[in-house]
């Protein structure tokens, strides 16, 4: 075996035994996944397209079960925000400007725009007095 391969072979050993102990991780499945493709490359640029297959059926298997844990993550995030909506924004929790600037990318990315995040900062008082609203989208300055 080349050095590269038995590398590859060693990483997919290591990544699949930190896959297993949290199955949930979809980093770890990843990864596993990424040395998949890796020694099938390696297997299929030396003609060896059997053990290429084999390789890339792992990565097919891998990008299944990412799936799987992307689907029951919507799920949860679904319920969450859900269970968010039905609060009074009175009870909800208050955060600090400062938390609330730290909110903003993953909202903004993730769930709602920078408008709906913080919405007429100038009369909230919750929201950072860096933000402005500028062609109908606040602005982080």
């Amino acid at each position: 075996m080349s050095g590269a391969l038995e590398s590859y072979m060693e990483a997919l050993a290591l990544r699949l035994s930190v896959a297993w102990a949290d199955t949930k991780n979809a980093l770890a499945r990843g990864a596993v996944a990424r040395a998949y493709e890796s020694i099938g490359d390696i297997f299929s640029t030396r003609g060896d397209q059997a053990r290429a297959l084999h390789n890339y059926q792992g990565l097919l298997a891998q990008i299944k079960e990412l799936e799987v844990l992307l689907a029951q993550a919507s799920k949860e995030a679904d319920i969450l925000r859900a269970r968010l909506e039905r609060l009074e924004p009175r009870r909800r929790r208050h955060y600090s400007p400062r938390q609330r600037f730290r909110t903003l990318p993953f909202m903004k990315t993730c769930v709602m725009s920078v408008a709906e995040t913080c919405p007429s900062p100038e009369r909230n008082p919750s929201c950072p007095p860096a933000w402005r609203i500028g062609s109908g989208e606040a602005q982080v300055s």
